[in-house]
């Protein structure tokens, strides 16, 4: 391993952990209606999430939240802090943390949101995208539209 890679592994593991320290994640609370109360979307840049303004829009006042969550979000903000890092371990160790130090506000909301959306990827047992996680109970794979999860889901609540 270079020393190059070696300062890279630090750095996104330095993000991880500053996201995950100013992150409080809350337990979600289970519902048994029909309609979900929480709908978590596990996705990827690119992968087109779909149906959800008409899903809102349907539910209105009956409390249907929607989070999704991009799981490479942290791609492009750890690509521009470890760019042109120098060799020297402690040199690219300083330059890192101050370039981790000028994010903006919605990078670092974007890396707060990248990082709750993995650590509750794994709390759920996500191993593939995208992914519909139903009041914290039940997962549909493979669908990027919300209306036709909610159908899944809904087939999957009735005896």
């Amino acid at each position: 391993m270079s020393e190059r890679q070696q300062v890279h592994i630090p750095v996104l593991l330095a993000l991880v952990i500053f996201v995950l320290a100013s992150t409080q994640l809350l337990p979600v609370a289970f519902a048994s209606e029909e309609l979900p109360g929480l709908i978590e979307v596990f996705t990827v840049t690119g992968e087109r999430i779909t149906g959800q303004d008409g899903l809102l829009h349907a539910t209105q006042g009956e409390g249907l939240e929607v989070r999704i969550y991009a799981l490479d979000g942290i791609k492009d903000l750890e690509a521009r802090v470890s760019k042109d890092l120098p060799g020297d371990p402690g040199q690219a160790r300083r330059m890192a943390t101050d370039r981790i130090s000028q994010f903006s506000e919605t990078d670092r909301a974007r890396l707060q949101r990248t990082a709750v959306g993995l650590a509750r990827a794994v709390h759920y047992g996500i191993d593939r995208h995208p992914a519909m996680v139903f009041n914290g109970q039940a997962v549909v794979y493979g669908l990027t539209d919300l209306s036709a999860g909610l159908h899944q889901y809904r087939h999957w609540q009735r005896p």
